[in-house]
């Protein structure tokens, strides 16, 4: 039982911390003009929305493992 209950951690916790690092880049990416300058990638930039749904996704993820592992301990 103790295996398993690790298995869910290391999905638990690989899970939110990639959520975690989306939206961490999110807001890199959106509000640091230095590097990615407004003349090359533009005012509306598409990978910048497409990489928050997938830190949501990410997030859901993390939520449902969680309760999972929960209703399974």
């Amino acid at each position: 039982m103790l295996t398993i209950w690790k298995i869910w951690l290391a999905v638990i916790f690989s899970l939110a911390g990639l959520a975690f690092m989306a939206f961490l880049s999110c807001a890199f990416v959106g509000y640091n003009t230095t590097v990615y300058p407004v003349e090359f990638y533009g005012s509306d930039r598409l990978g910048l929305t497409a990489q928050f749904f997938l830190g949501i996704t990410a997030l859901a993820g993390h939520i449902w493992h969680a309760s999972r592992a929960r209703l399974n301990s």
